[in-house]
């Protein structure tokens, strides 16, 4: 009777403890900005970064709460180059003429 109490109560504080494991806790704050951090430099390395890479480097909240850093991430888009070219499209053929009827 005694091992059959102590592995219900074992069996109940592990899955308790597990079940409190998969709460969700309140989503994270968003980063607080650094004091004298030049935002126009870290936005245009940001923007820049997303011109030239696949997939987007911007830190949504400096960019919705921050002039310098919305303006340099959008210069830096705009400014930077990608570092791969395209490929050519191939040559479009001219379509052959009719043959004339007889």
């Amino acid at each position: 009777m005694r091992l059959t109490s102590f592995l219900a109560f074992g069996t109940v504080l592990f899955v308790s403890l597990n079940l409190t494991g998969c709460v969700p806790g309140p989503p994270p704050p968003p980063p607080k900005p650094k004091p004298m951090v030049n935002y126009y430099q870290q936005g245009y390395n940001d923007g820049c970064w997303t011109k030239r890479h696949a997939g987007m480097k911007k830190n949504h909240y400096l960019y919705d709460h921050y002039y310098s850093y919305r303006k340099g991430w959008n210069k830096g888009y705009n400014v930077c180059k990608p570092m791969v070219k395209p490929l050519p499209l191939p040559p479009v053929k001219p379509k052959p003429k009719p043959l004339p009827k007889i």
